[in-house]
């Protein structure tokens, strides 16, 4: 299996300056992701998140997100009712993350983010990398002899696993720019972190691209305020989107939130 995937790294390498215009997957990595999703949670949530690696794009997104998210449009797509949607997708875990993560699109350098709060946003940005030092020190994970190193990205350290048998320089979320495919990371904190579960070769399958034209474009950081505006106070946000904004308990008393720190991996 080893042999195979390694192969097939090689023969993506080689391709990268001869790959149509859209591009198709090679491999495919899924991680056990834990994280904090507001600084005051007592427990870390848990997603299964997919690294998608083509021969020039990279794609990161909720294995379980993305799958009801497609049945979900399919189902709509045939007429059919909320009442039906719901109970096709009930038996499945529910995806944590909302967010997909475009490396090397619309072109080589570039990040495209997609996420969904209360409505679809998007932003482009540069494609920037930790700044990692090696460690000499080394593990094995899945059967993968891997190196270890120390970096730091946007206001975080991190501590990564990355193997040279699978040389590729990609890793899960933004992570990336080490001498193989990181299948370990963690942040020092300990709020983030993403544990690699499996490596799977695929075969002809297109990677997919954002569709945008029902999001709303924003930055970086203005994504970060509505994120900011949501956690202290989610139905004046709702509001502020031209939304309802009003919510009751069983009572039919209106429900108050407590305000709430988004736990940010980057600044």
């Amino acid at each position: 299996m080893k042999r195979i995937l390694l192969l097939s790294i090689i023969t993506m390498m080689t391709c990268y300056s001869a790959a149509q215009k859209r591009d198709t997957v090679r491999l495919r990595v899924n991680y056990m992701a834990e994280f904090k999703e507001y600084v005051e949670d007592k427990k870390l949530q848990t997603d299964e998140m997919v690294l998608d690696i083509g021969h020039q794009q990279s794609r990161f997104y909720s294995r379980w997100h993305d799958f009801r998210w497609h049945i979900t449009d399919s189902l709509i797509a045939r007429g059919a009712s909320f009442a039906e949607v719901q109970g096709a997708i009930s038996d499945y875990p529910r995806g944590r993350v909302f967010d997909n993560i475009y490396k090397h699109y619309p072109q080589k350098d570039r990040l495209t983010l997609t996420t969904f709060l209360l409505k679809h946003f998007y932003y482009e940005e540069a494609l920037e990398k930790p700044v990692w030092t090696l460690i000499p020190q080394d593990t094995v994970i899945l059967g993968y002899r891997c190196g270890y190193a120390e970096g730091t990205f946007r206001g975080r350290k991190w501590r990564a696993c990355y193997t040279e048998e699978i040389p590729v320089s990609e890793g899960p979320w933004k992570l990336g720019g080490l001498p193989g495919l990181i299948l370990y990371a963690a942040e020092s904190s300990g709020y983030f972190s993403y544990r690699c579960i499996g490596l799977t070769q695929v075969r002809g399958a297109v990677m997919p691209v954002p569709k945008l034209k029902k999001h709303v474009r924003c930055s970086r950081r203005q994504l970060m305020g509505m994120i900011k505006d949501n956690a202290k106070d989610p139905l004046a946000f709702e509001r502020k989107l031209g939304l309802p904004g009003i919510a009751f308990d069983a009572s039919g008393k209106p429900l108050k939130y407590p305000p709430r720190t988004p736990a940010f991996m980057e600044d």
